[in-house]
Formats: structure tokens, C-alpha cells, sequence
């Protein structure tokens, strides 16, 4: 069997790529939630930020495509130890922040509760169709006992998820719950059609490279090649479908790009390296440190969105960009800092 790590990397076995992939993804996303807040309206409909739009739209994706690789790799072997409650509890533990970071907090200042915080709760945001997403695969992984049936099944809930999209922002239920995790009517922006697809699609490549069929990925990552430039022109195809497509071939080839980068030893010794190696080993706390920053520290005059929203010139959100960047970095040494003192007094105790 080939090393997990085919698509390159650190020769031992770890996926460093993947750390560096997840670090440069968010990045990307710090810079566009800094721009789409506050990058001028009118800069903001120039033909230059409209290109641009199309490529910040990768980075859910990747988000997704790598939180499924890293699972796909880590599929346990025939007869191996199954995901468990732990699994379940950490997947279950990062929708719940989801939900909290848009839970209205302003009611316990205002003592007022309307049908906008109700909504503004239920709203179904990256972090727990992550989730979701995590426990499809660990459903998979606890209850389909042979690799190949998995693999079988993953694929076809991919599909599933990718087609279905095309009806599921029309249906209703009863519980408003309920469908604020099916369209985007409600006000959520990752409805689970096709968004778990992406993470999907990520387990079936990561099982593939660890049953030693990396060169696989390889050609799928050349069809997708052709995929994300050819698939505006396929008007046979739905929505969803073409949705789909065109941004898991440009996922999986920033992927393919990212890891032949990180096979350079000068580039994995550097201090840039070791920057975006952070960031992804701690992704979930400069997503959190940042939309906070953005959206709800407060001021005397609100928060930095309500202050400053849509105001700034391309400069000035670069300079902004840069600050909460840096900020959102130190959390997250900080945050790696403070795991590693408990891990140490763990192990003086134990």
C-alpha cells in the first residue's frame, strides 16, 4: 500500500500539503470577508472584483473537499476500530458553534425577540454542514464493514446530494428548522445540496490515494481540468450539477498544485510555510477570531461592519485585511501554545 501522503508531502506519512491547503484556503477566506464588508459598493461592482467573486467562491469548496480527504485517508482498515461517540460528539459540537456565532445576541440587550431572531438562529452557515457532513461519512465508516462498499456509497450519496439540488430549494416542511438547511430561501447560504457533495467527493479521493490508487486522483484532477473550463458550455447540465463540477476540478487542481509546492524542501523550510501550516492546523479558531472581529466586537459606534461597512478603498481593506489577519494568526499560536503546555501537563501527570 502507498503512503496516505501520495499526493505529496512529508515522506513519513503526514499529509503536510493538506495542513498548507487548509492554511492557504483560509486565508483566502479572511481577505473575503474583509472585501465583501467593506470594499466600497462601487468598487465592488467593477468588472475586476467580479472575476474575482468567482475565484473567493472556491474556498467553501476546498473547505468541504478537504475535510472529506482527511477522512478518506483515515478510513479504517477492515476489522479496524470504528468512528465511535467521539467522533459524533467533536462533529456535534462544531454545528453547535455554528449556531451559536449566529444566535442574536443582541436580545439579551434589547430584551426583544422577533421573527428576524428567529430566523437569524436557525440559519444554516459553513460550520454545521461541515458537521453534517462529517456525520454522513462517519455513518459510512461505522456501519458499511468492506472499504470498496463504502467507497460505493459515499459515491452515490455524493451524487445524491449534487442532483437533488435542483428540487430541494423548493421544498417544505413544517418546521422551519428543517428547511433552513434545505434552500436558501430561508437565509442560509450552505444548504446542504450540493455543499455536502464537495466534502464527499474529498473522502472518495482521500480513500483512493490511501488504497494506493493516487494516480487516479491525478487524471480526475486533469478531467477536472478541462471540467472547470468547459462546463459553462454544457447547458444540458443543471444548475447544481454545473455548480459542482467546475469547482471541485478547480479544488482538486489547487490541491494537486499545493502539494507538489510543499514537496520543495526550500519552500517547506520557510517562514511562509510555517504561516499557512498554522492557520490550517487551526482553521476552526481564525474562522471563529475573524468573523468576530468583523461582526460582533463591539464600540462605541458598533461593530466594525456597522461602522465601517462598504466605505473602505482597496488600500485601506488591504491594510484591514492584513490587521485582522494578524490578529486572527496570533489566536491561533496562541490557541496551539496552550494545547501544547496542556498536552505537556498531561503527560508530567500521567
Amino acid at each position: 500500500m502507498r503512503s496516505p501522503d501520495a499526493l505529496g508531502g512529508d515522506p513519513s506519512g503526514r499529509m503536510v500539503w493538506v495542513d498548507g491547503y487548509r492554511g492557504l484556503a483560509v486565508v483566502v477566506m479572511v481577505w473575503v470577508h474583509v472585501a465583501n464588508t467593506l470594499l466600497t459598493a462601487e468598487e465592488q461592482m467593477t468588472e475586476w472584483y467580479g472575476r474575482l467573486t468567482f475565484f473567493h467562491g472556491l474556498v467553501a469548496p476546498a473547505f468541504f473537499w478537504i475535510g472529506g480527504f482527511v477522512r478518506g485517508v483515515r478510513v479504517p482498515q477492515p476489522g479496524g476500530k470504528r468512528p465511535g461517540f467521539g467522533a459524533v460528539k467533536r462533529l456535534l459540537g462544531v454545528m453547535l458553534l455554528g449556531y451559536l456565532m449566529h444566535f442574536p445576541w443582541r436580545v439579551f440587550i434589547h430584551f426583544e425577540w422577533d421573527a428576524t431572531s428567529g430566523k437569524e438562529m436557525m440559519t444554516v452557515d459553513v460550520l454545521q454542514t461541515l458537521a453534517f457532513t462529517g456525520l454522513v461519512m462517519v455513518g459510512v465508516e461505522r456501519f458499511v464493514i468492506t472499504r470498496r462498499m463504502q467507497q460505493w456509497v459515499i459515491g452515490g450519496l455524493a451524487v445524491v446530494f449534487v442532483v437533488l439540488e435542483r428540487w430541494a430549494g423548493d421544498w417544505g416542511t413544517a418546521w422551519p428548522f428543517v428547511n433552513a438547511w434545505l434552500s436558501r430561501q430561508t437565509g442560509s447560504v450552505f444548504c446542504l445540496f450540493p455543499w455536502v457533495g464537495f466534502g464527499l467527493a474529498g473522502w472518495l479521493c482521500g480513500s483512493w490515494v490511501v488504497a494506493g490508487r493516487g494516480k487516479a486522483v491525478w487524471i480526475y484532477a486533469c478531467i477536472g481540468a478541462m471540467l472547470a473550463w468547459g462546463v459553462p458550455q454544457l447547458e444540458w447540465l443543471g444548475r447544481g450539477e454545473a455548480f459542482f463540477l467546475q469547482r471541485l476540478g478547480w479544488v482538486i487542481l489547487v490541491a494537486l498544485v499545493v502539494a507538489g509546492v510543499f514537496r520543495m524542501p526550500q519552500w517547506r523550510a520557510g517562514m511562509a510555510s510555517s504561516a499557512l501550516l498554522l492557520a490550517g492546523r487551526e482553521s476552526l479558531v481564525i474562522y471563529v477570531a475573524h468573523l468576530t472581529i468583523i461582526h460582533a466586537v463591539p464600540s462605541p459606534y458598533g461593530t466594525l461592519e456597522q461602522c465601517l461597512g462598504r466605505t473602505q478603498s482597496l488600500g485601506q481593506v488591504v491594510g484591514w485585511f492584513v490587521f485582522i489577519a494578524a490578529i486572527s494568526w496570533g489566536a491561533a499560536w496562541w490557541n496551539e501554545r496552550r494545547k501544547e503546555r496542556l498536552k505537556g501537563l498531561d503527560v508530567l501527570g500521567g
